[in-house]
Protein backbone atom coordinates (compact mmCIF):
# COMPACT_ATOMS: atom_id res chain seq x y z
CA UNK A 1 0.00 0.00 0.00
CA UNK A 2 1.60 3.21 -0.82
CA UNK A 3 -0.43 5.57 0.57
CA UNK A 4 1.37 8.01 3.72
CA UNK A 5 0.10 5.71 6.36
CA UNK A 6 -0.35 2.39 5.03
CA UNK A 7 -2.83 -0.41 5.14
CA UNK A 8 -5.18 2.50 7.11
CA UNK A 9 -8.17 4.06 5.91
CA UNK A 10 -9.57 7.35 6.88
CA UNK A 11 -13.10 7.74 8.14
CA UNK A 12 -15.23 11.16 8.02
CA UNK A 13 -17.39 11.18 11.42
CA UNK A 14 -19.15 14.48 12.58
CA UNK A 15 -18.89 15.46 16.52
CA UNK A 16 -20.33 18.74 18.10
CA UNK A 17 -20.98 20.74 14.86
CA UNK A 18 -17.66 19.55 13.25
CA UNK A 19 -16.25 17.27 10.80
CA UNK A 20 -13.42 15.33 11.96
CA UNK A 21 -11.54 12.22 10.88
CA UNK A 22 -10.12 9.17 12.21
CA UNK A 23 -7.69 6.04 11.20
CA UNK A 24 -8.96 2.71 11.24
CA UNK A 25 -7.12 -0.50 9.63
CA UNK A 26 -8.68 -1.05 6.30
CA UNK A 27 -10.32 -4.75 5.62
CA UNK A 28 -7.13 -6.15 3.55
CA UNK A 29 -5.14 -5.49 6.83
CA UNK A 30 -7.51 -6.66 9.20
CA UNK A 31 -7.29 -9.45 7.63
CA UNK A 32 -3.88 -9.84 7.07
CA UNK A 33 -3.74 -9.29 11.28
CA UNK A 34 -5.94 -11.66 12.40
CA UNK A 35 -4.29 -13.95 9.63
CA UNK A 36 -1.06 -13.60 11.19
CA UNK A 37 -2.49 -14.13 14.95
CA UNK A 38 -4.01 -17.89 14.01
CA UNK A 39 -0.47 -18.84 13.48
CA UNK A 40 2.54 -19.54 16.49
CA UNK A 41 5.07 -19.72 13.44
CA UNK A 42 4.79 -19.10 9.81
CA UNK A 43 7.99 -20.15 7.97
CA UNK A 44 6.60 -19.89 4.40
CA UNK A 45 5.89 -16.45 2.39
CA UNK A 46 3.25 -14.33 3.25
CA UNK A 47 2.36 -14.51 -0.78
CA UNK A 48 0.90 -18.08 -0.30
CA UNK A 49 -1.71 -16.90 2.39
CA UNK A 50 -4.92 -17.12 0.26
CA UNK A 51 -3.36 -20.76 -1.58
CA UNK A 52 -6.15 -23.56 -0.53
CA UNK A 53 -5.29 -27.06 -1.37
CA UNK A 54 -8.31 -27.38 -3.50
CA UNK A 55 -7.58 -24.15 -5.43
CA UNK A 56 -3.94 -24.33 -5.62
CA UNK A 57 -2.44 -27.95 -5.30
CA UNK A 58 -1.88 -29.40 -9.03
CA UNK A 59 -3.48 -33.15 -8.76
CA UNK A 60 -0.57 -35.57 -9.90
CA UNK A 61 -0.76 -39.36 -8.90
CA UNK A 62 2.16 -39.05 -6.59
CA UNK A 63 0.77 -36.35 -4.74
CA UNK A 64 -3.29 -37.51 -4.81
CA UNK A 65 -2.77 -39.93 -2.09
CA UNK A 66 -1.15 -37.13 0.24
CA UNK A 67 -4.35 -35.17 -0.41
CA UNK A 68 -6.48 -37.78 0.75
CA UNK A 69 -4.90 -37.99 4.10
CA UNK A 70 -4.65 -33.98 4.48
CA UNK A 71 -8.09 -34.06 3.67
CA UNK A 72 -8.68 -36.04 6.28
CA UNK A 73 -6.79 -33.55 8.61
CA UNK A 74 -8.54 -31.32 7.70
CA UNK A 75 -12.20 -32.58 8.57
CA UNK A 76 -10.92 -34.04 11.87
CA UNK A 77 -11.19 -37.93 11.14
CA UNK A 78 -8.11 -38.80 11.72
CA UNK A 79 -4.64 -37.72 14.30
CA UNK A 80 -2.28 -39.03 12.17
CA UNK A 81 0.18 -36.44 9.60
CA UNK A 82 1.39 -36.73 6.81
CA UNK A 83 5.43 -36.78 6.25
CA UNK A 84 6.11 -35.57 2.17
CA UNK A 85 9.82 -36.47 1.22
CA UNK A 86 11.21 -36.63 -2.31
CA UNK A 87 13.32 -34.26 -4.28
CA UNK A 88 13.13 -30.49 -3.69
CA UNK A 89 10.81 -28.27 -5.75
CA UNK A 90 8.15 -30.64 -5.93
CA UNK A 91 6.07 -28.62 -3.80
CA UNK A 92 5.87 -30.67 -0.37
CA UNK A 93 6.27 -27.05 1.71
CA UNK A 94 3.88 -25.64 -0.84
CA UNK A 95 1.29 -28.13 0.07
CA UNK A 96 1.54 -27.85 3.75
CA UNK A 97 1.22 -24.68 3.89
CA UNK A 98 -2.01 -24.89 2.02
CA UNK A 99 -2.91 -27.67 4.95
CA UNK A 100 -2.76 -24.94 7.41
CA UNK A 101 -4.09 -22.50 5.76
CA UNK A 102 -7.38 -24.33 5.15
CA UNK A 103 -6.99 -25.60 9.22
CA UNK A 104 -7.05 -22.04 10.09
CA UNK A 105 -10.01 -21.14 8.05
CA UNK A 106 -11.88 -23.79 9.33
CA UNK A 107 -10.61 -24.20 12.56
CA UNK A 108 -9.02 -21.37 13.66
CA UNK A 109 -5.64 -20.93 15.35
CA UNK A 110 -3.16 -21.31 16.84
CA UNK A 111 -1.25 -23.97 14.49
CA UNK A 112 2.58 -23.59 13.23
CA UNK A 113 4.56 -24.11 9.96
CA UNK A 114 8.02 -23.74 11.58
CA UNK A 115 11.84 -24.35 9.61
CA UNK A 116 12.89 -27.24 12.15
CA UNK A 117 16.21 -26.37 12.12
CA UNK A 118 14.52 -22.57 13.43
CA UNK A 119 12.68 -24.65 15.92
CA UNK A 120 15.52 -26.55 17.33
CA UNK A 121 17.66 -24.22 17.67
CA UNK A 122 15.16 -21.20 19.82
CA UNK A 123 14.36 -23.96 21.72
CA UNK A 124 17.76 -25.10 22.76
CA UNK A 125 18.67 -21.36 23.65
CA UNK A 126 15.56 -21.77 25.80
CA UNK A 127 16.89 -24.29 27.90
CA UNK A 128 20.30 -22.58 28.30
CA UNK A 129 18.67 -19.37 29.10
CA UNK A 130 15.19 -19.89 30.82
CA UNK A 131 14.09 -23.00 32.21
CA UNK A 132 10.54 -21.36 32.78
CA UNK A 133 10.28 -19.95 29.21
CA UNK A 134 11.50 -23.35 27.81
CA UNK A 135 8.69 -25.26 30.03
CA UNK A 136 6.23 -22.53 28.60
CA UNK A 137 7.47 -23.23 24.49
CA UNK A 138 7.30 -26.77 25.33
CA UNK A 139 4.03 -27.14 26.26
CA UNK A 140 3.05 -24.42 23.87
CA UNK A 141 4.05 -26.39 21.00
CA UNK A 142 3.04 -29.48 22.60
CA UNK A 143 -0.55 -28.81 22.57
CA UNK A 144 -0.95 -27.02 19.26
CA UNK A 145 -3.79 -28.49 17.23
CA UNK A 146 -1.52 -28.96 13.78
CA UNK A 147 2.18 -28.66 14.06
CA UNK A 148 3.84 -28.80 10.47
CA UNK A 149 7.74 -29.28 11.04
CA UNK A 150 9.46 -27.88 7.94
CA UNK A 151 13.02 -28.96 5.76
CA UNK A 152 12.99 -31.85 8.36
CA UNK A 153 16.31 -33.69 8.89
CA UNK A 154 18.06 -30.83 8.03
CA UNK A 155 18.98 -29.89 11.33
CA UNK A 156 22.38 -29.69 11.87
CA UNK A 157 24.41 -32.16 10.68
CA UNK A 158 26.16 -33.49 14.01
CA UNK A 159 22.58 -34.04 14.62
CA UNK A 160 22.91 -33.40 18.74
CA UNK A 161 22.10 -36.05 21.36
CA UNK A 162 20.80 -33.54 23.88
CA UNK A 163 18.24 -31.96 21.03
CA UNK A 164 17.28 -35.27 20.63
CA UNK A 165 16.56 -36.15 24.09
CA UNK A 166 15.84 -32.87 25.61
CA UNK A 167 13.58 -31.11 22.70
CA UNK A 168 13.05 -33.18 19.57
CA UNK A 169 11.68 -36.61 21.04
CA UNK A 170 10.00 -35.41 24.25
CA UNK A 171 7.94 -33.23 21.99
CA UNK A 172 6.99 -35.29 19.36
CA UNK A 173 5.86 -38.25 21.72
CA UNK A 174 3.76 -36.29 23.98
CA UNK A 175 2.16 -34.76 20.92
CA UNK A 176 1.64 -38.61 19.89
CA UNK A 177 0.19 -39.10 22.87
CA UNK A 178 -2.02 -36.76 22.62
CA UNK A 179 -3.36 -36.78 19.32
CA UNK A 180 -2.06 -34.20 18.01
CA UNK A 181 -1.56 -34.15 13.93
CA UNK A 182 2.37 -33.27 13.47
CA UNK A 183 3.22 -33.18 9.31
CA UNK A 184 6.48 -33.18 8.22
CA UNK A 185 8.27 -31.99 5.18
CA UNK A 186 11.76 -33.54 3.92
CA UNK A 187 14.45 -34.16 1.58
CA UNK A 188 15.07 -37.83 3.57
CA UNK A 189 12.95 -41.11 4.50
CA UNK A 190 11.84 -41.68 8.11
CA UNK A 191 14.94 -44.08 8.16
CA UNK A 192 17.38 -41.88 6.57
CA UNK A 193 16.50 -39.03 9.33
CA UNK A 194 16.61 -41.68 11.95
CA UNK A 195 20.21 -43.50 10.56
CA UNK A 196 21.77 -39.72 10.90
CA UNK A 197 20.92 -39.79 14.19
CA UNK A 198 21.85 -42.95 14.91
CA UNK A 199 25.47 -42.08 16.08
CA UNK A 200 24.51 -39.67 18.34
CA UNK A 201 21.90 -41.91 20.17
CA UNK A 202 22.65 -45.26 19.71
CA UNK A 203 21.06 -47.60 17.33
CA UNK A 204 18.31 -48.66 19.68
CA UNK A 205 16.58 -45.37 20.37
CA UNK A 206 17.24 -44.73 16.68
CA UNK A 207 14.58 -47.50 16.17
CA UNK A 208 12.67 -45.70 18.45
CA UNK A 209 12.57 -42.76 16.80
CA UNK A 210 11.52 -44.58 13.64
CA UNK A 211 8.71 -46.46 15.58
CA UNK A 212 7.72 -43.20 16.68
CA UNK A 213 7.56 -40.97 13.50
CA UNK A 214 5.61 -44.63 11.99
CA UNK A 215 3.26 -44.21 14.39
CA UNK A 216 2.71 -40.36 14.09
CA UNK A 217 2.84 -39.53 10.32
CA UNK A 218 1.94 -41.38 6.93
CA UNK A 219 4.74 -40.94 4.40
CA UNK A 220 4.55 -40.22 0.96
CA UNK A 221 7.00 -39.78 -2.29
CA UNK A 222 5.75 -37.03 -3.70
Amino acid sequence: CEKEVPHYQIELFREGGLVDRKLHLCPLAKKRESYDASFLDRDFPIAWMNETMKRSVSRTGKKNAALVSMLRILKKETEKGVYLFGNRGTGRSFMLACLANDYVGEHGGPVSFVDTTSLLDKLRALSFASKEKFSRAMNAYGNLPLLVLDDFGNEPKEKSGFVFSSILFPLLNERAKKGLVTCFSSDFTMQEVADMYAPSIGAPRARQFRGLLDAIASPFDI
